[in-house]
């Protein structure tokens, strides 16, 4: 009878334990699951933010280049085709602002490109090229403006 007690005993906490762990495994899935679909639902709004993040930045780049060109007066297409004055601009920084106007760099760009000039190459055009912020056929436009002194009609971009 002893033994018969002990084994009823034995058999009762088997079956506790077994039911404790079934209760522990099935929270531990719930938990799981819980935080898999928080984390999905985070990675989602993460992406979202990041995407709204970039549409801003390229938004204040914009806002950024047109303030520049309100502020240069170089909004409005003049008549006639500008000559660079000698005494007022080096002819670099027009070739600067003609490229930032057109639309062929950025203003990131162009303020680096400013901050290396005299370090990387010796002028600005020479600094763009060495940062692979321009094409060929705006390298040759640019060499040609500095050559000759005169700008081509303005083509200002509207940024998008």
């Amino acid at each position: 009878m002893v033994i018969a007690l002990s084994l009823l005993l034995l058999v009762a906490c088997s079956l506790g334990f077994l039911f404790f762990s079934k209760q522990i495994v099935i929270w531990y899935n719930k938990s799981l699951a819980e935080i898999t679909a928080k984390e999905e639902a985070l990675s989602t709004e993460y992406k979202e933010l990041k995407k709204r993040k970039n549409s801003l930045k390229s938004e204040i780049q914009n806002i950024e280049q047109k303030i520049f060109l309100l502020k240069n007066d170089w909004i409005e297409a003049p008549e006639e085709t500008p000559t660079l004055k000698k005494n007022t601009k080096s002819s670099g920084e027009d070739v600067s602002h003609w490229l930032l106007s057109s639309g062929r760099i950025t203003m990131e760009q162009h303020q680096k490109a400013q901050k290396l000039t005299g370090k990387v190459a010796q002028d600005f055009v020479e600094t763009c090229i060495v940062l692979d912020f321009l094409d060929e056929k705006t390298i040759k436009e640019a060499r040609r403006i500095m050559r000759t002194g005169q700008l081509p009609p303005r083509e200002i971009k509207a940024p998008k």
